[in-house]
């Protein structure tokens, strides 16, 4: 059984300020180990 989301509820979360400073850093972080994962190898084998 799965519900779907309040769309009111979900607007809530991104008017709050801390939570979309929380979805940034996740955002740059995710960014960071995605460059990390394709410049390492290229960086170690060169």
């Amino acid at each position: 059984m799965t519900q779907t989301p309040d769309p009111a509820a979900r607007a809530a979360l991104f008017r709050d300020r801390n939570f979309r400073w929380l979805m940034a850093g996740s955002a740059v972080s995710l960014l960071g180990d995605q460059f990390t994962l394709l410049a390492l190898p290229c960086w170690c084998c060169a």
